[in-house]
């Protein structure tokens, strides 16, 4: 049977439930007495034995009733048959209550402090040196357990949990260099170099105050480290002497959702100490976090003693042998890693890297090879240096874009790998995995199944949390308000891609509304002139693009204007591709990395390749597209259904259609309406109303905006539209009366004139509805006459809008209208007739349900649980 309570005793002693409540005592030698039997839970203690440890000093008779009175209160807390009393003895039930010190070799056991930290019990001397012994012999213990949540903390690049449990291990003992190197290795990581040196120059101070002793010189190097990371002024270097290397140290790096990759990369690392190399092959999209990844890991290695080398290779460069193997060189050279490496071999990679000569000196001068042999000489060479280096210390090496690396750099380092000995080496080669797959050296090396040392790790797009943290952390950092960002359309539009989200985020952090994100989803609808793209994404793109076939890049081109509708393969025959050459054409843009697959649907990888794509075509060819599209959709109106008119429309209008736009926009926006999609017509209706069209056009144009802009309650917006319908002398009896009926509903949103103006505009909305005797009418006109009563507190118009409801409820031979229902229910609630009120909102979201109308639902669901609420039910 497993535990009910739990007693935290690492720290201020708490007994919680199962549910997280504190259990409390009203006299704490009573809790003293449990926390004494728990941390012993099933050993018997005698009461002689208890009562010197609580009552020393007391009579025999009243210890004896004290003790008496302890155990009644902890079989009241504890459970009656959890505490074990006998003659002389008393015990706990082992599962009756769970000590945290009884799991300190368990990883999750939380460390709050010291044992019984701040619980004195006054008079109890021998309890006092209990405790005291039991902390001398838990500290050992507590040191470990958080040692070894530090360990799994930096296992996952955790650093902020590891900076909690060093501080923690800090006030339990200042001298603790583990403590203080996590503290140092925390702040080093958020990039405060600043406060992590003075934690160790104060930690440094202290051990010389109080030991006479210096720190470790593990623990000096990382300070030195951290020295050398300041970016302090440095000197000009003398004729002849190598200017040492300006590298980027602990820089900040924003790594959220990876834990599970860092993790990956540190158990690599752990073998490597054990002198187990490892080559990881990391893959990813651009800027999907590869080097921030990268960048942040080996800085946590740098930390455990590993020389680093990094090499960037770049696209322009592949043509030049050896390039990224000269940086590789040039930066273990300066380090003065490869100092023990044989001279022979040093000699050699003079040959790319005449530093060596100044850093070493006595190196003789290489001997003179055919041109053949010296790559071969090269790689024996470079993997005799690195041996050397990794003989010294572990040895990381980076190679950042593989696949744009020169191709006798990718051989050396493929022999590398071959021949690897049990040397303490991780290199780590990253790359893109479309790109990868055009190039045959970085292919074969990355591949090759013979290295049993590699394993290849492979970056997803963020998961939806970890998205989120993503732009919560930009919006911090950039010092803005989270409820100001609008986060879900951010996570949309970035589709999981670091670089994406961050780039979304800070340009609205920037620009508000008129910001990237606007133009990213203004093309579904109207989209901008030009828009700017990463440098990172737009360059991959150009290169990519560059190696499509025709048919592929026009299943491209259309894929980009298609948007969601991307893997509807009939409508590839605009671009003269059959259903069979399309998927090809898709499966290929798949391959290359333009497109994804999510839940068995084909989508770009974020938007800002779909908008680089959708730019890349010219702009007469993008209008000819819309409009072959639009006429394809046209035709297929009937499959497609209503909601699908509005997207015809828009791509007539980008089409430049106006015609053809005009009547289908119309069409589409009538079914969003009624389908609840207010926000979707009045967007497309706007831009209706800059364009040419009839007067019969114009005025539904008009009225379907402002029933768009009301439904959405945006009575500023509407007002002038509606004054407008009003003016018009050409509306029909029944669109008056719907034009009646939204004056009324814009005086009540815009509250003028303490309610007056409202009431007339009610009473002229049901004389118009009445006019034509349309019960749908009647029934908004008679809510807004009770409404417009209610606000004005005039009982007897809510009364008389009560028994007009009911009358033309009585009158009507066919199915009610649920506004007429729903008008007669809010008379009810407002006289207080809650049940009546209820029974008819019922009878009005059943008649929504069976039209399937989402906004009356919610309006219906609404008032029926205010009902229910004054109900009691």
């Amino acid at each position: 049977m497993p535990p009910h309570l739990h007693l935290i005793s690492l720290g201020a002693p708490l007994l919680l439930t199962e549910a997280g409540e504190q259990v409390r005592f009203r006299t704490r030698k009573h809790f003293a007495l449990l926390i004494r039997l728990a941390v012993e839970a099933g050993r018997k203690l005698s009461r002689d034995y208890l009562m010197d440890l609580l009552w020393p000093g007391v009579a025999t008779p009243r210890a004896r009733h004290s003790l008496a009175q302890a155990l009644t209160v902890l079989k009241e807390k504890v459970g009656r048959e959890h505490v074990l009393v006998q003659r002389t003895s008393v015990a706990l039930a082992p599962d009756a209550v769970h000590a945290d010190v009884t799991r300190l070799d368990a990883s999750d056991t939380t460390i709050r402090g010291q044992f019984l930290e701040g619980f004195d019990v006054p008079g109890a001397v021998q309890f006092e040196q209990w405790k005291d012994e039991w902390r001398a012999k838990l500290m050992p213990r507590i040191r470990d357990c958080l040692v070894r949540q530090m360990d799994a903390g930096r296992r996952i690049g955790d650093f902020e949990t590891v900076e909690k449990h060093a501080q923690i291990l800090l006030e339990l003992d200042p001298l603790s260099e583990d403590g203080v190197r996590g503290v140092m290795e925390a702040r080093a990581w958020v990039g405060d170099r600043g406060n992590a040196l003075k934690v160790y120059n104060r930690f440094e101070a202290r051990l010389v105050e109080e030991l006479g002793a210096k720190p470790s010189a593990d623990l000096e190097r990382i300070a030195n480290l951290l020295r050398e990371g300041r970016g302090a002024v440095s000197r000009p270097a003398s004729s002849g002497q190598v200017s040492e290397r300006c590298e980027r140290r602990f820089e900040a790096e924003t790594l959220i959702g990876r834990e599970r990759e860092f993790a990956s990369l540190y158990d690599s690392w752990l073998r490597v100490r054990r002198r187990e190399p490892q080559i990881v092959v990391l893959l990813g999209d651009p800027g999907v976090g590869k080097t921030t990844l990268t960048n942040a890991f080996v800085s946590t290695c740098q930390m455990e003693g590993a020389s680093i080398a990094r090499a960037q290779a770049y696209e322009a460069e592949r043509e030049l042998p050896f390039g990224v193997l000269a940086e590789l060189i040039k930066q273990l050279t300066l380090q003065r890693a490869i100092g023990g490496a044989d001279p022979e071999a040093l000699s050699e990679l003079t040959r790319v890297s005449p530093e060596i000569f100044t850093v070493f000196p006595g190196v003789p001068k290489p001997v003179e090879w055919a041109a053949e042999v010296v790559p071969l000489r090269l790689a024996d060479s470079f993997l005799k240096a690195v041996e050397a280096a990794a003989e010294e210390s572990p040895l990381a090496l980076v190679v950042d874009d593989i696949h744009a690396a020169d191709n006798a750099t990718v051989a050396i380092l493929h022999i590398v790998a071959r021949k690897l000995p049990s040397t303490r080496l991780l290199l780590i080669l990253t790359a893109r995995s479309n790109e990868l797959r055009t190039t045959a050296a970085a292919s074969a090396l990355a591949s090759d199944s013979s290295i049993e040392a590699r394993q290849t790790l492979e970056l997803e797009p963020l998961s939806h949390e970890a998205a989120e943290r993503v732009v919560e952390a930009r919006v911090a950092k950039g010092e803005g308000r989270i409820a100001d960002v609008p986060v879900q359309r951010i996570l949309q539009a970035g589709n999981g891609n670091p670089l994406a989200l961050e780039l979304l985020t800070k340009e609205w952090l920037a620009h508000g509304s008129n910001s990237l994100l606007r133009d990213l989803e203004a093309l579904n609808t109207q989209p901008a002139a030009n828009i700017g793209i990463p440098r990172a994404i737009g360059a991959v793109f150009e290169r990519q693009m560059r190696r499509l076939d025709g048919p592929t890049r026009a299943a491209l081109d259309l894929a980009a204007v298609l948007g969601r509708r991307l893997a509807d393969l009939p409508l590839y025959q605009v671009v003269e591709l059959s259903p069979a050459a399309a998927g090809e054409a898709l499966s290929r843009l798949q391959e290359a990395g333009f497109l994804r697959e999510v839940q068995s649907q084909l989508e770009f990888r974020n938007e800002l390749i779909r908008a680089h794509a959708y730019y890349a075509i010219s702009g007469p060819a993008r209008r000819h597209l819309h409009q072959r599209v639009g006429g394809v959709l046209a035709e297929r109106s009937e499959e497609i259904g209503p909601p699908g008119k509005l997207e015809i429309a828009w791509h007539f209008l980008r089409g430049e259609d106006q015609a053809s736009a005009v009547s289908t926009a119309i069409e589409g926006a009538e079914g969003a309406i009624s389908n609840g999609g207010l926000s979707e017509a009045e967007l497309i209706l706007t831009v209706l109303t800059r364009i040419p069209c009839t007067e019969e056009q114009r005025r539904r144009t008009r009225l379907l905006l402002a029933r768009a802009l009301v439904g959405q309650s945006k009575a500023d917006a509407a007002a002038p539209i509606v004054t407008l319908l009003g003016q018009d002398t050409t509306l029909s009896p029944r669109e008056r009366a719907v034009s009646a009926g939204m004056q009324a509903t814009v005086e009540y949103l815009l509250n003028r004139e303490f309610g007056v103006a409202y009431c007339n505009a009610a009473d002229s909305a049901l004389h118009a509805a009445q006019q034509i005797a349309d019960p749908e009418l009647v029934g908004n006109a008679l809510f807004e006459c009770a409404r417009s009563g209610a606000n004005a507190g005039d009982e007897a118009r809510v009364a008389a809008a009560r028994e007009q409801a009911q009358i033309t409820i009585s009158q009507l031979a066919c199915e009610v209208p649920p506004t007429l229902t729903y008008t007669k229910a809010f008379c009810d609630f407002f006289f207080f007739e809650l049940a009546t009120a209820a029974s008819g909102l019922e009878r009005a979201i059943e008649a929504w349900t069976g039209r399937r109308d989402p906004v009356g639902l919610a309006l219906g669901y609404t008032a029926y649980g205010t009902c229910k609420q004054h109900l009691g039910d």
